[in-house]
């Protein structure tokens, strides 16, 4: 598996996890953001690479920083 593959599915793996804590389904969270569920889906599958203006979306529809997302797993996300 390549590296970017590797990445995508642990940034996505991040933004699923903190979803669930939330109680949000996709379609709830697409919404919030303003993405569409089955981008919300590729995007936590690991199929697809987010754009900056989507991870900031999402990140800002779950009170998250954008940046702590993409971090390692040890980082805190909560404001």
């Amino acid at each position: 598996m390549s590296k970017t593959k590797q990445e995508r599915q642990r940034i996505g793996t991040r933004i699923k996890e903190e979803r669930e804590k939330r109680g949000l389904t996709q379609a709830e969270l697409a919404s919030m953001a303003g993405i569409t569920e089955s981008n919300l889906y590729r995007i936590e599958n690991g199929h697809y690479s987010a754009k900056f203006d989507d991870m900031q979306s999402i990140a800002d529809a779950m009170n998250l920083d954008a940046d702590l997302i993409s971090k390692s797993q040890n980082s805190s996300f909560i404001i």
